[in-house]
């Protein structure tokens, strides 16, 4: 099974809680004549990527690239 599609699997309740999360924070940003979206699109781009690293990669595979070592 792809990697994508087992983190789905495992992790199905957090990841339509964090997809409701992006559709409210994408529709209040619109509101301001979408210029809410020149922060909003970064910080969620962002903090997808380091949810999606979490989920994906185990903690002993981060503590290579991490100043901090996982706990």
């Amino acid at each position: 099974m792809p990697i994508k599609a087992q983190a789905k699997a495992t992790c199905l309740l957090p990841m339509i809680g964090w997809a409701a999360i992006i559709v409210v924070l994408m529709i209040v940003s619109c509101l301001p004549y979408f210029l809410g979206l020149v922060v909003t699109l970064p910080v969620l781009g962002h903090t997808t990527w380091h949810l999606y690293r979490r989920i994906v990669a185990p903690p002993a595979a981060l503590a290579d690239y991490c100043l901090v070592s996982p706990q």
